[in-house]
């Protein structure tokens, strides 16, 4: 007697199994996906990793970054005056500097109401380092003051 050709149809049950196995594994993987996800969220808003965050922080502000601070501060939400006040500072006179040197551009180019705003910020850029409340950025303070001099 000859032998049948055995079917290369898989049964309905080997289907349904490997769909079903598939289905656990693609499961798995996106739930393990979510938790790493929310984890490494959790520990950046919990500021449980604050020691490595002032430490890229600190880089940025010594290698006068200011706008990179500026994003990276923003980004994370690293609003808490009592760690951040000293970086803040630094970048909001930066932006000073940067706004009349903007606006002063801009008054050179005609632009009505330029020449005013130019000034305003010069004068802010003055008095920052009068009002500096972080004795590490009074260096940085002063220089932007110099600059508008």
């Amino acid at each position: 007697m000859k032998d049948k050709p055995q079917s290369k149809i898989p049964s309905v049950g080997r289907l349904i199994f490997k769909s079903l196995l598939l289905a656990c594994l693609i499961l798995f993987a996106c739930i393990t996906i979510q938790i790493t996800y929310y984890q490494v969220r959790d520990d950046v808003k919990d500021r449980t990793d604050t020691t490595e965050a002032l430490r890229h922080l600190d880089w940025q502000y010594y290698q006068e970054h200011y706008a990179e601070l500026y994003d990276i501060m923003n980004l994370y939400e690293y609003y808490d005056p009592e760690i951040y006040g000293q970086y803040w500072e630094a970048v909001d006179a930066s932006q000073d500097y940067y706004d009349f040197l903007l606006w002063s551009r801009a008054a050179e180019r005609g632009y009505e109401g330029a020449t005013e705003k130019a000034e305003a910020f010069r004068e802010k850029v003055l008095q920052n380092p009068e009002n500096c409340r972080y004795s590490f950025n009074q260096t940085i303070l002063d220089g932007f003051a110099e600059k508008v001099r």
